[in-house]
């Protein structure tokens, strides 16, 4: 008889998962937000980091400082040893007493051209002065215009006269860029002048005139000689337009002074025209762009003067 010592364990079933268990979420748990008490920790970390980097940008200006400084003499010395060429120019031209060999008729035209350029800024002035300069007042502002006429335009003219040479264009089309280029600067200068109390200036263009029609009766009768040329064109243009001062009455100091800066800018672009210009071929149009802009910039100089408290006080007037 089989004796059964111990029972065979019986197989036990699998136990099923309750479905009642929570699933694991595919989404992972937000980050929690920081609690009170590790606020001011995190506030002093971020203080201390943007001191060390205020710290650093300050300790790296501080020695590009010292840098600059010890290459002061050196920057200062550079730009004298680069300007120095050009002055050198400047004064050797102004001083030069040789004969003439431009001829008469490219000053007659050059000028005469120049007349022209400045009598076209006058008028646009003028027009932007009473029209254009509340418009242009918001566009660009009292620096821009005096950046844009002093500095942007006559460089873009400049450059497109040389791009006109390069591309054989007509006198006719490079005259009348010039002309373009007048009337933007006398709207520029119109903006800034609208509130000019200076009462008179002396015109600009005639005086430009009077010298392109006195030279060739000049150089008629002194032939070459330069310092004659000089004081028989300019000096005539230069009484002329004093003697239209004093006739219309408002010859003042700043009549006087606009008067003799034009005769002496008049005079030294003729001397570099004698200098550059031998004959009637040659291209004479950045010297026609030079005089635009340089009785420009005198005419601004005149004007952009601060007004006396006085000149809108009726107290002060009637005191």
């Amino acid at each position: 008889m089989a004796v059964i010592d111990a029972q065979a364990p019986q197989p036990t079933q699998p136990s099923q998962q309750s479905t009642d268990a929570p699933q694991p979420s595919l989404i992972a748990a937000p980050t929690q937000a920081l609690s009170q008490s590790d606020l001011p920790v995190t506030v002093t970390s971020l203080a201390h980091k943007y001191r060390a980097e205020f710290e650093q940008t300050l300790d790296g200006l501080r020695q590009r400082a010292l840098k600059l400084q010890e290459q002061a003499p050196e920057l200062i010395s550079q730009t004298q040893a680069n300007i120095e060429p050009y002055k050198k120019d400047f004064v050797d031209t102004v001083q030069a007493l040789g004969e003439v060999v431009t001829p008469p008729l490219t000053i007659l035209q050059t000028l005469s051209w120049s007349a022209v350029l400045v009598l076209a800024s006058t008028i646009a002035s003028y027009a932007s002065a009473y029209v254009f300069a509340p418009i242009l007042s918001l566009a660009i502002g009292g620096f821009g215009a005096l950046g844009l006429a002093l500095a942007a335009v006559p460089m873009y003219t400049a450059w497109t006269i040389q791009e006109d040479l390069a591309a054989k264009a007509t006198d006719m089309v490079i005259r009348f860029h010039l002309l373009a280029a007048a009337l933007v600067e006398g709207l520029l200068v119109g903006l800034l002048l609208q509130n000019s109390y200076l009462s008179g200036a002396p015109l600009a263009d005639v005086l430009l005139a009077i010298t392109a029609v006195a030279y060739p009766f000049a150089a008629d009768k002194v032939g070459h000689n330069r310092q004659m040329l000089l004081g028989a064109s300019v000096g005539t243009s230069v009484g002329v337009t004093l003697l239209l001062g004093l006739l219309s009455g408002y010859f003042t100091l700043p009549y006087l002074v606009l008067t003799l800066l034009y005769g002496a800018i008049t005079a030294v672009t003729l001397q570099y025209i004698y200098k550059n210009v031998t004959s009637t071929s040659a291209p004479t149009y950045t010297y026609q762009l030079a005089l635009l802009v340089a009785f420009t910039a005198a005419n601004l100089g005149a004007h952009l003067q601060p007004v006396p408290k006085c000149a809108t006080s009726e107290l002060c007037l009637s005191t």
